[in-house]
């Protein structure tokens, strides 16, 4: 008898756990892609600052946004495009190393951080390999997909010392990259 009752309150417990686990899944994730979600980018970058203001690191932030999204959604269904955005993520996160981190910020935005970023022409070469692995056909759906990507880059400490400042830094070069046409621009 006491053998049930014991068990029967680790069940509680474990499910209690499980529930709290997605909770907090929920609260730092983006649901769709499994990507850490703004909370999670602005906690990271914020860590990142501090370090890097006492090691004299440089960071760099780069804004994505998908260029023809819209289209994928209107001609194709959201649920081709929700297919297309866990894609984009697998291969963002293939374009960086593991230290780095890709986040969804929301639609078809997203965010890369590289900590201690080498130089602006390292950055430079991640973004063209970035440009060039999104601009590859997806398949999708039984339909190649394409679509390409514009990416806005703000640096630590060169184009601002806060979070704010290298968010809207890096959102106004990327909407430069897509008034120029370029692939990316760094701020």
């Amino acid at each position: 008898m006491h053998f049930a009752v014991l068990r029967q309150s680790i069940s509680r417990l474990l499910h209690a756990a499980g529930v709290e686990r997605h909770v907090r899944e929920l609260a730092y994730t983006d649901s769709l892609t499994g990507l850490p979600n703004r909370t999670t980018l602005l906690t990271h970058l914020n860590d990142l600052l501090v370090k890097a203001r006492a090691s004299k690191d440089m960071i760099a932030m780069l804004f994505l946004d998908l260029d023809q999204f819209k289209a994928v959604n209107d001609t194709l269904g959201h649920s081709t495009g929700d297919l297309l955005l866990k894609a984009v993520s697998d291969r963002l996160q293939r374009c960086v190393r593991s230290c780095d981190m890709v986040a969804r910020l929301g639609g078809d935005e997203f965010t890369i951080i590289i900590d201690r970023a080498e130089s602006r022409d390292s950055i430079a070469r991640i973004a063209q390999a970035i440009c060039e692995s999104i601009e590859q056909p997806f398949s999708l759906s039984g339909q190649e997909i394409f679509v390409s990507i514009s990416i806005g880059i703000s640096l630590y400490p060169l184009d601002g010392d806060d979070i704010s400042d290298l968010m809207k830094h890096a959102d106004t070069a990327m909407f430069r990259a897509k008034e120029v046409g370029r692939s990316y621009s760094f701020y």
